[in-house]
């Protein structure tokens, strides 16, 4: 009697498996030869890698597709060495992975069309979906050839690899504990490895620039990553003429004969950051930011700023990709991940920036170095640049005030003209301190209010030493925040409060010194830097320069309601109607309009609002949130 060796069946499995990961491979080198005058400029050692890279995602989408056969095929009973068993166990095998790679295929053909991978709102085309792969057929015939061949090619091998079932007897322990082995393997694969967050599409971009991204991912995962997530709906409120009259997110801050003004740029984001902690006090009349109220004396802060989202991966994107949160899901986690835009790093990194991005968490939180790597950042700084274990925090990275400290002294070795973006993170929950801190602000005994001061005084100190660096002078600082923090004492009634953050514009030896009551949002800021350095091109922008003479505005979606203000009025959005229209600074309801100047008004602002939507859902749904992938602007 032969005796059971569990081994046997993992090393089947596996071979099972890795002729899937081979077909995957040849597709992406299919899927490059029939595309290869869209990723110009790619070496043969960089495509080499690119292979590489790819293994990490096809392994992904591969253990999803074929979940079900893995569980079924490591059965820990007796019943899997039937044939009849052993059948189905085919049948499940080539027809998961023909239904995936019937997508994988089209795409090496549709892809020209998209620019990006398909993603899984194409089962919502309904019966349109039938109409466009019989026309796939019909125009690509030679691809159904393909994989009616490989379909061949995956039983012929499949019954050659089928040597698992020998034993006669049965080792119940063994199989055991080989199902929960290679189901624990299984689902570390399926996640890309260890770290926090699955992988998606947008991981890509940890190994390659946005422009090679589709080639590193593949269409199965893409589409599998994505069937949770809902595709915009195409508004057609207006023509396109119109639209471009009501909103046009084409802008060109060029002055005649004014070269570009060589500034540095450092943004700082503070992590949950509300306005109202500006120049408030503690219970013996203390400031909780004390460096910040001293610096928005010197610095050009505005009032009535607001956040365009409510997590921190909706800020860095409105923040640095000038993507206001106009959808459900962060557009990091959404279907849009792999559309193309231009965001402020790659912008000024055409102009010879140097750009760099410090989050002190750990790599991978929130898919922050992916997207930055997206948004033109050439270099990320987070924990694992770090690399000192003792100021971890136990929760999210390191603390303020050693992350600060190393940002000062990278940035001191950076050549100029660079862009920086540092992103706190100790006034995130849990709120915790480092030891020598534990009773540095006694008057305080709300957690979160003490990691506001402490993170304040983090930037005092960082200010203190880049303020004897040679850079300092020609810096242009923008201190914001990624979205409110904790409520407090703010009463104010506003519908725009729980979106109400700080904005301060400093300048070294500028004259933008003041305070202004303009209204104004995270989307703002891109342009208005884009402003300030007079660049000299036509850019792709949802939001405006806060320098211009114009309205501004705030906008904001949550729930299915949008909503939009300007210095005076709001009003709310769903369902294409408006619910609610109202007084900004005390969110009174105005419901029988009978002044011409409140119609008008509402008017303006529901214009501008379906504007801005029709906009926004028609452009990411035609990947034509940027210049590139615009026609006329390429």
């Amino acid at each position: 009697m032969k005796k059971d060796n569990p081994f046997i069946t993992f090393l089947s499995l596996a071979h099972k498996l890795g002729v899937i990961l081979l077909i995957y491979t040849f597709l992406r080198v299919c899927f490059y030869w029939i595309n290869v005058e869209l990723f110009n400029g790619l070496g043969t050692l960089d495509f080499l890698k690119i292979l590489g890279y790819g293994i990490r995602f096809d392994t992904s989408a591969i253990l999803y597709v074929n979940s079900v056969f893995i569980v079924l095929y490591v059965l820990p009973l007796p019943i899997s060495a039937k044939v009849w068993y052993r059948t189905m166990l085919l049948f499940i095998y080539v027809i998961s992975n023909c239904f995936a790679l019937i997508f994988a295929l089209a795409d090496l053909v549709y892809f020209k069309h998209t620019l990006k991978r398909t993603t899984g709102d194409i089962f919502e085309l309904g019966d349109d979906l039938w109409v466009l792969l019989s026309s796939y057929i019909k125009d690509f015939w030679y691809l159904f050839l393909l994989l009616f061949a490989i379909a061949n090619a995956l039983i012929w091998l499949y019954k050659r690899m089928n040597y698992s079932y020998m034993a006669v007897s049965w080792d119940y322990f063994k199989r055991a504990l080989l199902f929960l082995s290679i189901m624990i393997l299984s689902v570390i694969g399926m996640r890309g490895g260890l770290q926090y967050v699955p992988i998606g599409p947008i991981n890509a971009l940890e190994y390659v620039d946005m422009q090679y991204a589709p080639m590193v991912t593949n269409t199965p995962l893409s589409i599998l990553y994505t069937l949770d997530h809902k595709k915009l709906v195409n508004k057609n409120y207006f023509t396109d003429d119109e639209l471009q009259n009501i909103f046009d997110p084409y802008k060109d801050y060029s002055k005649e004969n004014t070269p570009l003004n060589r500034k540095n740029v450092f943004l700082i984001v503070l992590e949950s950051f509300s306005y109202e902690y500006l120049n408030a006090k503690d219970s013996l009349g203390y400031s909780y930011t004390p460096f910040l109220d001293s610096l928005s004396r010197l610095s050009l802060k505005f009032s009535n700023c607001y956040a365009n989202g409510t997590q921190s991966n909706q800020g860095i994107v409105s923040i640095c990709g000038g993507i206001p949160a106009l959808m459900s899901s962060p557009f990091m986690n959404s279907i849009y991940q792999n559309n193309r835009f231009e965001g402020l790093g790659e912008i000024l990194r055409a102009k010879d920036y140097q750009t760099m991005f410090f989050h002190g968490g750990t790599n991978g939180t929130m898919k922050f170095d992916a997207f930055t790597k997206a948004a033109g950042f050439s270099k990320y700084y987070g924990r694992n640049e770090f690399n000192d274990e003792r100021f971890y925090d136990g929760a999210w990275g390191i603390y303020d005030e050693p992350f600060f400290q190393f940002t000062a002294k990278t940035i001191n070795e950076a050549d100029t003209p660079f862009l920086g973006v540092l992103f706190s993170l100790s006034s995130h929950h849990p709120y915790h301190l480092p030891d020598e801190y534990k009773d540095a602000f006694p008057n305080i005994r709300d957690k979160f209010l003490r990691t506001v001061k402490y993170t304040d005084n983090a930037l005092k100190i960082f200010f203190d030493i880049a303020s004897k660096s040679n850079w300092y002078s020609n810096t242009l600082f923008i201190i914001t925040a990624d979205h409110v923090g904790v409520k407090k004492y703010n009463t104010s009634k506003s519908v725009l409060n729980n979106y109400h953050i700080p904005l301060m514009i400093f300048a070294p030896g500028d004259t933008i010194v003041g305070m202004s009551d303009k209204i104004c949002q995270q989307i703002d800021i891109m342009p208005s830097v884009l402003d300030y350095v007079n660049y000299d091109t036509t850019f792709f922008a949802f939001g405006q320069s806060i320098f211009k003479n114009n309205l501004g505005y705030a906008y904001q979606y949550r729930n299915g309601i949008y909503q939009i203000a300007d210095k005076d009025y709001f009003l709310r959005y769903v369902q294409d109607s408006e619910v609610e229209f109202g007084h900004l600074s005390n969110g009174m309801l105005v419901r029988n309009i009978e002044d011409t100047i409140l119609l008008r008004n509402k008017k303006g602002l529901k214009k501008r609002l379906q504007a801005i939507i029709q906009s926004y859902n028609n452009r990411l749904n035609s990947n034509t949130y940027s210049l590139i992938n615009t026609p006329n602007y390429n």
